[in-house]
């Protein structure tokens, strides 16, 4: 392996075991934002409620992306 190379593979195993719990930790704001407009009478969709929303934004901004950098 090259020197880069070597070091891409420390960093992927800590990146996988850090970014992980601090993605869940992340999401403790909009779990407040969601109890807060539930408590004023506003209709809030679940999880996956909000799933195909998201990839229905999401999945086609993803593949004009790849598609600009691919090519």
């Amino acid at each position: 392996m090259a020197g880069s190379d070597l070091g891409l593979a420390w960093v992927t195993p800590f990146a996988g075991l850090l970014g992980g719990p601090s993605s869940v930790l992340d999401n403790a704001p909009n779990f407040m934002v969601k109890a807060v407009a539930e408590e004023r009478g506003l209709r809030m969709p679940s999880f996956g409620g909000h799933v195909p929303w998201s990839g229905a934004m999401l999945l086609p901004l993803l593949f004009v992306m790849a598609w600009i950098w691919m090519r």
